[in-house]
């Protein structure tokens, strides 16, 4: 059903690494096993030194406040956005690095400000499809 939906979308273009829902879906139902860490964008937004500070720990890593915070400072959407590392996997999928759809602005529920009403709806409805029954959910 939700395969439909996306493929009969009339602005969420094909996907180079899969469905949004099949991918997420697949990690959370492993978040729980010892060597998976679920993380959400919305959530290292809000707390990204809380975020290194958890992914030390899933590691078994002990790092100093200053280096915890060089991490941070070096995960930042602005410092990452400038890192050419990324381009890797522009290149693999066969994406022009410049147009890559794996940068855009940042900005959590920033995809709301290129979207119409209707697809605003479209989407809403596809993400609660998605992921209605998963105990999963997500900020925007």
């Amino acid at each position: 059903m939700l395969y439909t939906i996306y493929e009969n979308s009339s602005f969420l273009p094909p996907v180079i690494f899969g469905e949004w829902p099949a991918h997420v879906l697949h990690w959370w139902k492993k978040r729980d096993e010892n060597n998976v860490l679920f993380l959400k964008y919305e959530d290292m937004k809000k707390d990204l030194v809380g975020t290194v500070r958890m992914v030390c720990k899933f590691l078994g890593k002990s790092l100093t406040d200053e280096q915890i915070n060089y991490v941070a400072q070096q995960c930042t959407f602005d410092a990452m956005k400038k890192k050419k590392t990324r381009d890797h996997a522009c290149v693999a999928a066969g994406i022009d690095p410049k147009d890559s759809p794996f940068v855009r602005k940042g900005k959590v529920g920033g995809w709301k400000g290129s979207f119409t009403v209707a697809q605003s709806e479209e989407m809403d409805k596809w993400y609660h499809e998605a992921i209605v029954g998963t105990g999963l959910s997500f900020q925007f």
